[in-house]
């Protein structure tokens, strides 16, 4: 009897802490890194999408090809376009706002705005 009394306790005053990681981490449903495809599945349809494109200086690697061009045996750096997109969470009136920003399909940022609307 005083071992279920023990555990009874400990479960009731370790609730409130996992509830309270539950809903700070609740929004943790991508990583940079991930896929759109993997963000999509994971956090579902974002509110609003806004898609663009960007010429950019990057230094590639010995041995890519870059729209259908060898680059060599030395990196070199060229002028890349890159396709970027990104999508707005609106998590209600009491939560903050979500932007995944994703460059050729790779997310490689997340930031988070003002409350939301919704």
């Amino acid at each position: 009897m005083r071992r279920m009394l023990f555990l009874l306790f400990a479960a009731l005053a370790i609730t409130p802490f996992l509830l309270f990681v539950h809903i700070s981490y609740s929004h943790a449903c991508a990583q940079r890194g991930d896929t759109m495809s993997a963000v999509l599945y994971n956090c579902g349809e974002p509110t609003w999408v806004d898609r663009r494109q960007e010429w950019r200086w990057q230094t590639v690697p010995a041995g890519t090809i870059v729209d259908g061009w060898y680059v060599g045996r030395q990196p070199r750096t060229m002028k890349i376009l890159l396709e970027i997109e990104q999508w707005t969470y609106d998590l209600g009136r009491n939560k903050f706002i979500r932007i995944f920003t994703f460059e050729n399909g790779i997310l490689t940022s997340i930031e988070t705005g003002g409350y939301g609307r919704h």
